[in-house]
């Protein structure tokens, strides 16, 4: 699984052991190199702007209130555009 914007990338590599943590990577900006790493009962994890965000990206106006969701059903994780409703 991979997830790439232009400021976080998800890892996953064919020969570890997938759980079902979640670890995400920025790619580009200021938290360059940084990884935040998720559970699922850290789900919905949210991502923009917004104050409430899990993953907040607050110095780019080009970042939604609410750019993406991420949510963790039936032991899958699942980005949705927006707040994922």
């Amino acid at each position: 699984m991979s997830i790439k914007t232009p400021y976080l990338e998800s890892m996953v590599h064919a020969n570890e052991v997938i759980s079902t943590q979640l670890m995400l990577k920025f790619i580009r900006g200021p938290r360059t190199s940084e990884t935040m790493k998720f559970m699922p009962d850290d789900a919905p994890i949210l991502i923009g702007r917004n104050f409430d965000c899990h993953i907040q990206v607050a110095s780019d106006e080009s970042i939604s209130r609410y750019q993406a969701r991420i949510d963790h059903i039936d032991d899958k994780w699942i980005l949705k555009d927006g707040n994922g409703e």
